[in-house]
């Protein structure tokens, strides 16, 4: 049985800037891909998938976008898996994938490399070091994907 637990993460100014930056970058990655995949269906009518799209990823890393380099490949490669559920559910009746912006909810996943300290009192995330958490309630099993999310209005950053 999946289960989900939200805590609340208490990082330094220097990862809350990394965080930024990383949201940008996610954000960036959706955007482009849907652009892509939207033009690519009028031109000639064909789908790309998500591992096209994450070999683009690399393809831009490597050329025009090395800041890219700066945020962890897993979560920009989850935006694109997240973009394509969302483009496979609009051909099953679902509404069309929406375009990001920086004024409302930010987030990004992270399905591996991440783990608590043996104090409880810490999370590793990649690219972030160690944050600090509030760990209320302790959680049984595996952590299977880490979603770090931070709310424009109330301005928590949360997992």
């Amino acid at each position: 049985m999946l289960k989900a637990y939200k805590y609340r993460i208490y990082p330094t100014q220097d990862q809350k800037e990394m965080m930024q930056r990383i949201f940008g970058q996610v954000r960036f990655v959706y955007n482009l891909g849907l652009e892509t995949k939207i033009s690519n269906y009028n031109g000639n009518r064909k789908n790309i998938t998500s591992i096209d799209l994450s070999n683009q990823i690399k393809e831009l890393k490597d050329s025009e976008c090395p800041w890219l380099k700066e945020s962890p490949s897993q979560a920009l490669q989850m935006s694109v898996r997240n973009l394509d559920n969302a483009y496979t559910n609009f051909f099953r009746g679902f509404g069309f994938p929406k375009f990001k912006n920086k004024h409302g909810k930010q987030s990004f996943q992270l399905p591996q490399g991440t783990s608590i300290s043996e104090d409880n009192k810490q999370i590793f995330i990649p690219k972030l070091k160690f944050v600090d958490m509030d760990l209320h309630r302790e959680f049984k099993g595996d952590i299977k994907t880490v979603t770090v999310s931070k709310s424009f209005t109330s301005k928590v950053w949360c997992l």
